[in-house]
This record gives structure tokens, sequence and C-alpha cells, in this order.
């Protein structure tokens, strides 16, 4: 037997009569909760002269190399076959020896989804304003899934599919058949603003209207300027439209951002040209008492800076004067010792007014919350997950496992498939080596279960409702129980996101008479709105229907339903259960060549007429020549 060992294309020297020890291992009934990979035992490499060039001399003491620190592409051929394409480790060094160990399958494909985040695929497109109308009309969001308060307050969701789409997008993977997790949808249960949304929130003025002149000491002459309804935007309502007293409250903002936009005009009639400042900003009493001693200017726009000014221009049947900037302006204004402010213009005008043609914009550092009419990020507010979390999650719920048949591809199988595939199964009775008939040993276990096996949601305090169950297993020499599969969502019984935060005192029945809305959202004993943050994630599923709109289209409807532990089982694990109730494990060895290696599909059964029964390989170990070490399941439970 010959083989060869490309280590980032370059064909490493070997120790003569040392095979490598290649490890093929099913995801079929093994830990749940991870993703597992066939792999080499270590393999030695002798420490020449071109294979320490190879790890670019990383057994140097002072040397800088960071080789071991790294995963390497390796390719690996036996007996001129390519058996497979993966990733190699350097384990150690010593000064005979490079001990490295090798990957390939799930791994080298599932290594990208380990390392990318998923709310770092938030796109230019991925937004959603955040609206009454939009909770209730928009697909985007679910209106059966209870958050604890009334439109604009429910949030969004995310397809399963369309999120998968964009990770083959970005990652370069293929999902061959991402369908069968088109039934799920993820709920956004975050709220927080990435820059974007930020920014579209701030306080905006494309139009505004005039209060009124002030009389006091300190802006004498000048026009209180305010948002007009409809037009600009206000979102943190800042302004208070029933006082209308021209102020606005800063409270508990330490800064703010005053910017104007090229374009922006202000048009007035009988504002005389001159030094005075053409736009004023005044921290002031909440009563906007000019003539308080208290009040304190926080920034001037003067005339001669940045306004180009146009006398005369007929508008209609009125000449007006045009004061247009010139050039985008920004001020940064400290106001942690202020509660309000008053935005003055046009002084000693006889009238005055916006124009459309630029913005002025208030931008101000918030507790980084997307506000009710803002843009709401969706990817961005997914849970705080790597893109293998997630699957490894949707995997548990559909009871598939992962098999990789190229280094760029990842197909979903469950245990019905190896049932499905025994008419491709290959024909292992004269590869087996029996003594007698019989294998060299014959197990009733397998590792990684108990006698009772839970399987579990994540644990959320304000959900009362158990939505687990178990699977057993009929051995009594196994540990009596054990946690098998815990899922990172937590459940969402009777479509309600039941999570809730109330300071100062307990819920009484006279505060929340309803225990549903006491969710997502809830008051605090001044009945202040609070929004938990920190909330567990949360899974759904469309249910095949639709529901009417109000504006008279329809979306699908969300649900929680049938995704109980119980009813997952039933529907989704009933062969697995069937299989692991009475296991019938043989360990023998085989016959088998390099090209059967190298095609090795651990999907599809074997089957010995000696022994009557289809198998499903667990794991297979290669050990010299053309022998290999093989654990089989016997596959029994079906309808044979």
């Amino acid at each position: 037997m010959t083989e060869e060992i490309y280590i980032n294309g370059v064909l490493m020297d070997q120790a003569e009569g040392k095979a490598a020890q290649l490890v093929y291992q099913s995801p079929f009934f093994t830990d749940i909760d991870n993703i597992v990979s066939n792999r080499t035992n270590s393999v030695d490499f002798p420490a020449t002269p071109g294979n320490l060039r190879a790890v670019e001399m990383a057994q140097l003491p002072e040397g800088s190399s960071l080789f071991g620190f790294r995963r390497h592409a390796a390719r690996y051929f036996r007996d001129g076959v390519l058996i497979f394409v993966g990733y190699g480790t350097l384990l150690t060094i010593t000064p005979s020896t490079l001990r490295f160990s090798f990957v390939w399958g799930n791994a080298s494909v599932f290594q990208t989804l380990f390392d990318n985040k998923l709310r770092t695929l938030q796109g230019d497109s991925d937004y959603v304003t955040w609206s009454e109308y939009n909770v209730k009309n928009n697909s985007r969001f679910c209106s059966r899934v209870n958050y604890g308060y009334a439109a604009p307050l429910g949030h969004p969701y995310l397809p399963v599919s369309e999120i998968l789409s964009k990770i083959m997008l970005r990652d370069g993977i293929t999902i061959d058949n991402p369908e069968i997790f088109d039934e799920y949808v993820i709920p956004i249960l975050g709220r927080t603003a990435d820059e974007r949304s930020l920014e579209n929130q701030a306080f905006k003025i494309t139009y505004g209207e005039l209060l009124r002149k002030s009389q006091g000491h300190y802006a004498a002459g000048y026009v209180f300027l305010k948002p007009r309804a409809g037009y600009d935007q206000d979102l943190a309502h800042l302004y208070d439209s029933e006082k209308n007293n021209g102020i606005y409250n800063i409270d508990g903002i330490d800064k703010i951002t005053l910017k104007m936009r090229h374009g922006f005009q202000i048009r007035t009639i009988g504002c005389p040209q001159s030094t005075y400042s053409l736009f004023r900003v005044i921290a002031v009493d909440e009563d906007a008492n000019m003539s308080n001693p208290n009040n304190r200017y926080l920034k001037d726009i003067r005339l001669e800076n940045v306004f180009s000014f146009q006398p005369d221009v007929q508008t209609y049947d009125t000449k007006i004067d045009i004061w247009e900037l010139q050039e985008d302006v920004e001020y940064e204004l400290d106001v942690p010792d202020y509660k309000y402010i008053v935005l003055l213009t046009a002084y000693n005008a006889q009238e005055a007014y916006i124009q459309s043609m630029g913005e002025l914009r208030l931008e101000y550092e918030t507790d980084d919350l997307v506000l009710p009419g803002g843009l709401f990020p969706l990817y961005y507010n997914l849970p705080d997950w790597t893109e293998s979390q997630l699957l490894k999650n949707l995997m548990k719920l559909e009871g598939v496992f992962a098999v990789c048949p190229d280094s760029q591809t990842i197909h979903f199988v469950r245990v019905d498939t190896l049932f499905e595939n025994r008419s491709l199964a290959l024909d292992w009775t004269d590869r087996l080596m029996l003594t007698g008939g019989l294998p060299s040993e014959k197990g009733m276990s397998l590792s990684g279960f108990a006698q009772v096996n839970h399987c579990k949601y994540a644990e959320e305090e304000t959900v009362m409702k158990n939505c687990d169950a178990d699977i057993l297993v009929d051995n009594e020499t196994l540990d009596k129980e054990q946690d098998l599969v815990t899922l990172d969502f937590a459940p969402a019984p009777d479509d309600y996101i039941e999570l809730y935060t109330v300071e100062g005192g307990s819920v009484t029945d006279a505060q929340f008479p309803n225990e549903s809305q006491v969710d997502l959202y809830s008051t605090d004993l001044e009945d202040n709105l609070q929004f938990k943050e920190d909330a567990a994630a949360r899974v759904l599923r469309y249910n095949g229907t639709t529901e009417q709109t109000p504006s008279g289209g329809t979306r699908p409807v969300i649900t929680f339903d049938r995704l109980e532990w119980r009813s997952v089982l039933q529907r989704k694990y009933l062969l697995y259960q069937k299989l692991v109730r009475h296991p019938s494990v043989l360990k023998a060895s085989v016959l088998i060549t390099p090209a059967e290696l190298a095609a090795l599909d651990l999907s599809v059964p074997v089957y010995s007429y000696t022994l009557g029964h289809f198998y499903a390989i667990l794991k297979l170990t290669t050990k010299s020549a053309r022998v290999a070490d093989v654990e089989l399941l016997q596959l029994s439970g079906d309808d044979d």
C-alpha cells in the first residue's frame, strides 16, 4: 500500500511502514448536540528538512511562525486514489517527529458556520418600518403571537428559509435540501438599533412651523421653531404637541448633534441681512421663560459662516428673502445638565417658514433601541448565535443529521434514510470477517444514552407549561436519566412570548388581570413601559394557513403548535426511538479497498446474508493493508 499526504499543496515525507489510520464516524446515534466528522488518529511525519520547511520551521524556539495556530488544507491519497480533502492541524513537534491530525467531511464544511455570526448577515435591504400599520398588515409580523402589548409593539420575524439562503450566498456553501426547514421562523425578540436605524430615527424637520416670537432678553425677536405634524419626524416625542409651548424635552440625554444639510432653507419676510445669528439653540426652563437667568446659549449659527442671502425672490404674489445653507454643518452639544431646549430662527422677521429642499436633524444618544415608527434591522436582532448554532438547533427539532458529500455541500438526513436506502445497501456478506458465522463482539447498548433521555427546551422562568419529553431506552444497566437534547430556544406555548419585568413590587391580579399580557413588554408600578432586552430565543412555525389583514391582504399564520417535544418525537423521531430502545451493535473486521473508502456513504446501510440483517455503519477504522474494524447497528424496529 502506498499513501501520499499533501499539506498546503506540499507532499510530506513519510515514515516507512506507518500508514494513517482513518476513522469514519457516522452522524447517526452519536451525540446529537455535536457535529461529528471523519478524522484520522494522530499521524507522525519524520522531521526531515522538507517537512520542517513545510511547517514554516515552527520547531524553532525563537521563531514567529503561526503555523501551529492555524488549520491547513490537506489531501490524502491511498494507492493513487484520492480518499479525502480536508484540514490538517499540527499537534506537537519533537526533535524527530511532527505529529498531525486530519479531519474531513462535516468539520470542513461547518468550520465557516462555526466562525460566522447570524447578526452579521444584516444587509442594506433587511429593514422593516416598525409601524402600527405594518404590525397589523405586513407579512413580516405575526399577529397571533402576543408580546404583551398591542401594536405597534408587535415584533417581526424571519423565515428560516431566508436566513439559510443568506448563509449559503455569503459563505459559498450549498445546503442541498434546505426545504426540510421551510416551516420554521425565528421571532425577533430584540429591538436594538444599528447605526442606520439610529440615524434614521433622529428628530428631523423638513417643513416645520413657527410658533411665536420670543420676548425675553436672551432671544428677543426670534421665532420658536416646532415640528409640523404629519411632515416632520419626532419618534422619541421630544416635542410635546399637547403643550405646544415651543420647547423640547431632552431630559436624560447627554449629547445632541445638530445637523443641517446643504440646501436647507429658511424663507422669511422682513428679516434683515445682518451679522445676527439666523439659527439659535438655547437651554431654557420648563416654561420657556426667555428672561430666566439660568438660560444658556448652546449654539448660534451665524449668517456669514454658512448661509447665502437671496433678497426679494418673487414667490406667487409675495417677495421673500431666502437664506440657503451652502454646506453641511454639524455641531455636537453637551447637554447633561439641561432638561429643555428651544430652537429659534429668523431674527426680527415678520414671517418665516422652512423650505423642504434641505433638512434639519437633531440626533441624540439613546439606549440604542429601535423606536416605534423607526427602521427595524431584522438580522441585527437575531439571537447572538453563530450560523452553526442555529443549524444545530433546527437539526434537533427536525430530527436530522448532517452528511457532507464534499467540502462545500451539506445534506441533511434522518434515521429514516437508512431504511429508505436499503435498496442501495452494500453486500458485505463476503467482506465481513466472521468467526463461525459470528461477529467478534455483540453489544446491547449505544454510547451516550441513559434509561430516560430528556429532550428539553431552554428554561425561561415565566413559562409554566412543560413542553419537554423523553426518549426511553429499555436497559437497566444504564444510568437512570440524563439530558440528551437541550435546545437554545425557549418554548412559546399558546403562542405567547411570556416574559415580563416588574420593578418595585409584585404582580397582582388588579394590575395584570390577564396573565398573557405580562410578556415581552410590561409596566412597572408607575405604569412606565418596560422592555426585556435579554429574552431567550424562540422558534415558531407556519401552520399552513393564512389570515386576512385589516388592509384586505393575507399573510401566513405563525404558531408554536406541534413544536412541543412530545409532538416532535412522535413526528420526527419515531424510528430513531425504536432503534435505540433495544439496540444490537456488532463489531467485526471488514475487507475494503481504497476506491470503496473514497466512495463510502454512511447513510447507505450494508447487508450480510450470513447474519440475515441490514446494518448501519456506526464507525469504521482502517488498519493495515485493506482491512478495517467496523461497528454496525442492526436496523430493526421497522416493518421487516
